[in-house]
C-alpha cells in the first residue's frame, strides 16, 4: 500500500544567534526529507549544513531507484552508506581549507517508500512520531549527555542543565568511520513525522505532541512549533520538518 504524504519545513535563527547554521531539504519524488544542524567557526556551520542538504539528495539518487517501492535492509544500509560516504567528503574537504578547520554538521533524515519508513541520524537532531496522540522518539541522540544517561550517571532532569549539553559524539564531518544509526517505522494513515534539531529543545515533548495532534496543515505546525520555541527563549536555530501521512 502506498500512503500519501504531505509535508513542510521552516527554519529560523532564533533570538539569541547572529546567523543561521541549520538547513533543511525535502525531494518528495525519492520520499527524502532531511535536516542538518551545522558547526564550526567562521561560517563553516552554515557551510556544512548546505552540504549536507544539497548533496544528499544526490548520493542517495545514485544508491537508490525513484521507482524502489519498499523499505528493505538492503536500501536502510544504502542509506547509511551515503551519509558515511557524505561524511568523509565533508571531513576531506575541512582538512584542506584551514578556515574550515571543525567544520561538520548532524544529520536526521527520512525516506518514505509505500507505507513504511527509515530514519537515519548523527548527532543530536531528532525525528518522532506520533500515533493516535503519543508522541514517539525514533532517534538516540549521539552526545555526551545521552551516554551519561544511559550509564546512570545523571538523570533526565539533569540533561538540560548539565554543562556537556551540547557535546555531541558522532557528526557529518567528524574524523575515523563514521557509522550513522538506521530504524524502520511501518506507517499508519493519521501519522505525523516530525525531524527537527536541538532548538527544539526549547519545548517539552508534551508541548510537540499538543502541536502535532492539532489538525492544522503541516506548514502551520512548523510555523507554530517555530513560534513556541522563540517565545520559550528561542536560544538556538530552529528547524522543523513535518510529514503528514495520508490515507492512500
Amino acid at each position: 500500500m502506498t500512503l500519501r504524504i504531505l509535508h513542510s519545513g521552516l527554519t529560523d535563527t532564533g533570538r539569541v544567534r547572529a546567523g543561521n547554521e541549520d538547513a533543511w531539504a525535502a525531494d518528495p519524488s525519492q520520499g527524502l526529507y532531511i535536516v542538518a544542524d551545522g558547526m564550526g567557526g567562521h561560517n563553516a556551520g552554515e557551510i556544512a549544513s548546505r552540504i549536507v542538504v544539497e548533496s544528499l539528495p544526490k548520493m542517495v539518487r545514485k544508491r537508490i531507484k525513484p521507482e524502489t517501492k519498499a523499505i528493505s535492509t538492503g536500501l536502510a544500509r544504502r542509506l547509511r552508506s551515503a551519509v558515511s560516504r557524505l561524511s568523509r567528503d565533508v571531513y576531506e574537504h575541512a582538512m584542506s581549507e584551514p578556515h574550515l578547520e571543525g567544520m561538520g554538521a548532524t544529520v536526521v533524515l527520512a525516506m518514505v517508500r509505500g507505507n513504511e519508513a527509515v530514519v537515519v541520524h548523527m548527532g543530536d537532531s531528532r525525528a518522532y512520531l506520533l500515533r493516535a496522540a503519543k508522541l514517539r522518539l525514533l532517534t538516540k541522540d549521539h552526545s555526551i549527555v545521552q551516554e551519561l544517561l544511559d550509564r546512570g550517571h545523571i538523570t533526565p532532569a539533569e540533561v538540560a542543565t548539565h554543562p556537556a549539553r551540547n557535546r555531541i559524539t558522532a557528526s557529518v564531518g567528524m574524523p575515523g568511520d563514521p557509522s550513522p544509526d538506521s530504524r524502520r517505522v511501518v506507517l499508519q494513515a493519521g501519522d505525523k513525522l516530525l525531524l527537527c534539531t536541538d532548538g527544539l529543545a526549547m519545548i517539552s515533548d508534551e508541548q510537540i505532541a499538543a502541536i502535532l495532534e492539532k489538525r492544522d496543515p503541516p506548514e502551520q505546525v512548523c510555523r507554530s512549533m517555530i513560534d513556541a520555541a522563540n517565545a520559550a527563549g528561542g536560544h538556538d536555530n530552529i528547524t522543523v520538518v513535518v510529514l503528514e501521512v495520508a490515507g492512500a
